[in-house]
């Protein structure tokens, strides 16, 4: 059990018809920054999958973990185009997002160690904390 922090920042656009000139439309660019803040919480699953399905041989050299977590992700949105002094653009159609939403999810991780304390993880799941992740793993014990 833990806590968790992040950051990430996304940048895009959308188109925003002008309010005077119904058939004209611009491009608008902003930025947004979601920074979810929660506690994550395992499950070791590596002794079951070894002793009770016999699908890990090593146990050694394998962890298997389901991963989950609940908090809450805190949006920010800056609109980088400039407005225009007498063209205001309507923003109606763009789908706006709520500052503060509650969040939770579930990951399934899998490490393999060809070394003793380094190897290898992956981690998929469901939820807005990380879809699919992989990369290079060390263990403290």
């Amino acid at each position: 059990m833990g806590a968790y922090l992040g950051v990430q920042n996304r940048s895009s656009s959308f188109r925003a018809r002008y309010i005077q000139e119904l058939t004209e439309f611009t491009e608008i660019e902003f930025e947004k920054q979601y920074i979810p803040v929660g506690f994550r919480f395992g499950f070791d699953l590596t002794t079951f999958f070894s002793e009770q399905l016999g699908w890990i041989k090593n146990q050694a050299k394998w962890e298997v973990l389901l991963l989950g977590y609940g908090g809450v992700t805190i949006q920010s949105l800056e609109i980088k185009t400039p407005q225009v002094p007498g063209r205001p653009y309507d923003e109606s159609e763009y789908p706006m997002e709520e500052d503060m939403n509650y969040v939770a999810g579930l990951n399934g991780v899998i490490r393999y160690f060809p070394i003793k304390n380094l190897g290898i993880s992956t981690e998929i799941g469901r939820g807005p904390v990380g879809r699919y992740s992989f990369g290079v793993t060390y263990r403290l014990r």
